[in-house]
């Protein structure tokens, strides 16, 4: 694989490659570039490109070069949510206990103020039901959802119960989080990833 290939760029590849076999294509390479993939037959639009293209493979399998390749994964669904800290703040502690886990909740009374932390827990757990793309259905709770700092400190999830099952059933490997917080707003995104 060419120094400088994206993981934007290999996932391009892998799919590229994938989707050769899948359909049995007769075409016989695939060529990168630094914006597009192309496929022998498609020699025009390379020749236009700005960029020289690279033929990594000469045969119709997968070549090594796709096939070693550090790909993580392939995204599979995305969410985010932003959520109002004074929102959170007029929710009863049974509310709060409704959405956190114990584990969560002591994590979050450790700081100042919790109720920014816990805004963020919220906008995180917001973020993974809008990738997962059930919202709360079908027996998924807020408390499936876990998360808690790493060693490195940061957010990570973990699940239980039907949202697990869920997760399993679409292949997901790895749920990345991120979370924000910025005066009277915590922001969050989510990233569920398989393996390719």
């Amino acid at each position: 694989m060419p120094s400088g290939v994206s993981s934007i760029s290999r996932a391009r590849l892998c799919l590229r490659s994938a989707l050769k076999r899948k359909a049995r294509c007769s075409s016989n390479a695939v060529r990168w570039n630094t914006d597009k993939v192309f496929i022998h037959g498609d020699e025009d639009r390379a020749k236009s490109s700005r960029s020289s293209c690279m033929t990594l493979c000469n045969n119709s399998a997968p070549c090594d070069e796709v096939k070693n390749a550090n790909f993580d994964g392939m995204i599979i669904g995305i969410g985010t949510d932003i959520a109002l800290v004074a929102r959170i703040r007029k929710l009863s502690a049974a509310a709060v206990s409704r959405l956190l886990t114990e584990k969560e909740l002591a994590y979050c009374k450790r700081y100042t103020d919790p109720h920014v932390r816990i805004t963020g827990r919220f906008a995180a757990k917001e973020a993974v039901l809008k990738a997962l793309g059930t919202g709360l259905s079908g027996g998924i709770s807020w408390r499936q959802i876990e998360i808690l700092p790493d060693a490195k400190g940061a957010p990570k999830a973990s699940f239980k119960g039907e949202i697990k099952r869920r997760l399993r059933e679409m292949n997901a490997t790895r749920c990345h989080i991120s979370i924000s917080h910025q005066g009277a707003y915590a922001a969050a995104f989510a990233v569920l990833e398989n393996k390719f």
